[in-house]
């Protein structure tokens, strides 16, 4: 008891001592610093005072943006805060009206402020209108306000009132105190506003006589009316009038049956000013397809030693006189003797073939000297190409042909003939020939292997290491030597991928793509013109050089046994142990992938049908196949049709492999 006393003497003294010192503390604030809100000293009662925010901000207080204030009670002024997680970032974003200076299309004008002025933006991302000037108008309520300044008003956004409310040019306004202004466009002005076709001698963008329905012609506006006058115009499908072209037939009037257009028997109905061939016979060959090839818009095949055409031939291309028109199935080609053909190759408007004896012969367009008989008359009678030599290979480009020629002796060697604006007849220090010459490669250099674009062709040498030569265009790096100058009447090596045991090249318009064997691996390369994805590599950048393809042999390895190449598009029927796969890639705008949907692929696409794809051919922008899905070959194609080149009798383009008509399906 007497420990308790001893220790709480103490400690009752300390308390005093503290009690003692706080009140004369107290003391002194009250007299010499008075304790109040607006003393510009922050106490500890105080929110804020003044400028001090103790550190607070919007974010802190409430969680929102924008700027904290304080009151005159020294307490948080929250009226600017609100903006949202993304205000103070300087662009608006939903929820927000403004951002700092983005203020989007706002006015004072459109605030209702007819007289302008500055509008500005609160930090919590709402409008300011404190520093706009007049009166507050009514501008944009959807109402029209009489004595508000307003010319009309009839809501922001609709044609002819404007969003400050004056009235567009072209334009004339009704107003009605207290309704929506009803606004027209004034025939008259000269000036083609709205829906009107027409003003005065003015006629709207975009409208022709193609436009309205008509075939081309000269459009005009009728005076007081702003309506159009179509009189100057061509015509239009079913007017009764048979105009040709553009129109095939007209009512009843078709002109002839189904046997004038290379079938059989069957009736020729107008369907849409278009003959409908969907219900002729076609003639029955007298076996399967062989083999298939595809030009610019005709496609040929290859069946029991003859010559099959379809699609245009307006030059003949086909190998029949139809007076250039198209031929929508297979006819077959008219040869003088009648040889036993071996190959076929279509280029943009003529084709080639090989005979059993190596002879070759060429029809259709001659312009340029394309089919090599020394004249430049179209054709649609077979010419034999003026040259001694037994061909191994003949392929054709737009205007001009290659062949693969054996001299005799063991050499083998490229000629060209046809059009050589590009340098494609490969070092021919000319306009053209009209007969084969010699490609100008090395003396020692023996040919095995070649592909034709169109305007440029490559070659792979005989010999190991093999090495790869191009020439003609180089506009797009279709050469592969690194650059797109031109390389006019010059042969240049892909130096890249020198040292192959192996080449199989194709070459399409504006791009080439080869199989080489490096490391005893065969790998693919594309190079050139890459807009669609032709190149496979993933993107649309095209490539002076070699870049290869990494996906296209798959997982299951194996090599590719057919490589060919179009205008945008590239296909490879890959071999695998047992089993086939067929890819394309490229463009997809007229159906080239054969696949129901879809756009441009820039990785190879799997194609599962036809089944058992055995070979394939691309130039335009169609594809034709060769496939066993049974016990019968038959020839499918895809992707293009305005001139019949799928052989399908429909015209109409195909996003999926088609049978061409007239196949013998019990052979």
């Amino acid at each position: 008891m007497t420990l308790f006393r001893f220790l709480l003497v103490p400690i009752l003294s300390a308390v005093g001592a503290l009690v003692s010192l706080s009140a004369c503390n107290l003391l002194v604030e009250t007299r010499d610093r008075p304790d109040r809100c607006g003393d510009g000293v922050l106490d500890h009662w105080e929110q804020c005072e003044g400028a001090d925010l103790r550190g607070a901000t919007c974010e802190s207080v409430d969680g929102t943006r924008g700027l904290l204030r304080c009151t005159g009670a020294c307490t948080f002024n929250t009226s600017l805060c609100g903006g949202g997680p993304e205000c103070g970032n300087g662009a608006r974003n939903a929820g927000e009206a403004c951002d700092g200076s983005d203020l989007g299309d706002r006015t004072c004008v459109t605030q209702g402020y007819l007289e302008g002025g500055e509008l500005r933006c609160h930090p919590n991302c709402t409008i300011d209108v404190s520093l706009c000037l007049g009166d507050y108008g009514y501008c944009g309520n959807g109402v029209w306000d009489e004595g508000e300044g307003e010319a009309c008003e009839t809501g922001a956004g609709v044609p002819g009132c404007a969003t400050d409310c004056t009235v567009e040019p072209g334009y004339a306004c009704e107003n009605t105190d207290g309704q929506p202004s009803v606004c027209a466009p004034v025939c008259g002005d000269g000036l083609v506003v709205g829906d009107e076709p027409c003003d005065g001698d003015l006629i709207g963008e975009g409208v022709t006589c193609e436009s309205v329905g008509h075939y081309p012609g000269t459009l005009s506006c009728l005076a007081g009316t702003c309506t159009l006058d179509v009189s100057g115009c061509g015509g239009s499908c079913g007017d009764g009038a048979l105009q040709t072209p553009p129109e095939e037939c007209e009512g009843t009037d078709v002109g002839g049956d189904c046997s004038e257009w290379g079938f059989s028997a069957g009736p020729l109905p107008c369907s849409g000013c278009r003959m409908d061939f969907t219900g002729c016979t076609p003639m029955v060959p007298a076996g399967a397809f062989d083999r298939v090839s595809v030009g610019g818009a005709h496609s040929c095949g290859v069946r029991g030693g003859k010559v099959y055409c379809w699609g245009d031939n307006t030059f003949g291309q086909c190998g029949v006189d139809s007076g250039g028109a198209f031929r929508p199935t297979p006819v077959e080609v008219a040869f003088a003797t009648q040889p036993t053909i071996f190959e076929v190759a279509a280029g943009e408007r003529h084709t080639c073939a090989i005979t059993s004896t190596g002879a070759i012969f060429c029809w259709g367009d001659n312009t340029s000297g394309q089919l090599g008989n020394g004249g430049t008359v179209p054709t649609h009678q077979p010419v034999q190409v003026s040259t001694t030599y037994t061909a191994l290979r003949v392929d054709a480009g737009a205007d001009h042909t290659c062949a693969l020629l054996d001299l005799g002796g063991g050499p083998k060697k490229v000629y060209c003939w046809g059009d050589n604006t590009y340098g494609q007849l490969g070092g021919v220090p000319a306009t053209g020939a009209h007969t084969p010459v010699v490609v100008f490669t090395q003396e020692s250099d023996v040919i095995d292997t070649l592909a034709v674009g169109a305007h440029h062709a490559c070659a792979g040498t005989y010999f190991i290491p093999k090495k790869i030569v191009c020439w003609g265009r180089n506009d797009a790096g279709q050469l592969g030597v690194g650059s797109a100058e031109p390389f006019l009447n010059e042969v240049v090596e892909v130096t890249t991928l020198a040292g192959t045991d192996d080449v199989l090249l194709a070459a399409g318009a504006g791009h080439t793509c080869a199989q080489v064997y490096l490391e005893n691996e065969p790998r693919l390369y594309c190079w050139g013109a890459n807009g669609h994805g032709q190149l496979g590599t993933g993107s649309t950048d095209s490539s002076g050089v070699p870049v290869q393809v990494p996906s296209v042999l798959g997982a299951l390895g194996g090599q590719i046994s057919v490589l060919d190449a179009g205008l945008r598009n590239t296909c490879a029927l890959i071999e695998h142990d047992l089993e086939t796969e067929f890819l394309c890639w490229g463009s997809h705008e007229r159906g080239q992938l054969g696949v129901d949907t879809g756009d441009d692929a820039l990785e190879p696409l799997p194609l599962d049908v036809p089944a058992g794809v055995e070979s394939f051919a691309l130039f335009g922008d169609h594809v034709c196949a060769i496939a066993w899905p049974g016990s019968v070959a038959l020839a499918y194609c895809w992707g293009a049709n305005e001139a019949g080149q799928l052989g399908d009798q429909t015209r109409a383009d195909a996003r999926a492999p088609v049978p061409v008509s007239g196949q013998n399906l019990s052979k």
